[in-house]
């Protein structure tokens, strides 16, 4: 009984030291805010010099801050020159349409889905790489919508060109 409560509390104390010391820490959060202004600030040294100095060296957890800090920095940065598009879903009915497919369908080129989209406009899902739901304007950006009598053909954007990748566009 004495062996499994001071197992008990050794897993306590170890578990708090690590939730103390961790993301959650005062430490690390007082850190990766001084980082992420020191990279808004665009202070050139980094930032170490910017949110220690020469007064002592950073610990490891604000090491971890500053690392995090710069990597969320520089892809929110980048997100906006990016192409989101990771690919989209419909379910297909098997008709000669859907060529003779059933169930749901995975595509990951705009040209061909611009290919497919008549008639299917409020079908069709697009999702970035990760699978999170893409917004109706963005997707808006990447087609052209051309009306002929009465009915749609879409083909692929410029914005779309200039910044989707060759094997997103298709």
């Amino acid at each position: 009984m004495k062996r499994i409560l001071a197992a008990a509390l050794l897993c306590a104390f170890s578990t708090g030291s690590f939730a103390a010391s961790g993301t959650n820490s005062k430490e690390y959060k007082a850190a990766y805010e001084c980082a992420t202004e020191s990279f808004k600030d665009e202070y050139g040294s980094g930032p170490v010099t910017y949110c220690v100095g020469n007064s002592r060296n950073p610990s490891k957890i604000e090491m971890k801050a500053y690392a995090d800090a710069e990597r969320d920095f520089r892809n929110k940065k980048t997100a906006g020159h990016g192409c989101a598009f990771g690919y989209a879903t419909w379910v297909a009915n098997g008709s000669h349409a859907d060529g003779f497919e059933e169930g749901t369908v995975r595509e990951t080129s705009l040209r061909k889905i611009a290919a497919i989209l008549p008639g299917r406009e409020e079908r069709i899902m697009f999702y970035d790489k990760n699978g999170n739901g893409i917004a109706v304007p963005t997707i808006r950006s990447w087609f052209v919508v051309s009306t002929k009598n009465g009915s749609n053909s879409y083909r692929v954007s410029e914005q779309a060109k200039n910044t989707c990748t060759r094997k997103q566009i298709g």
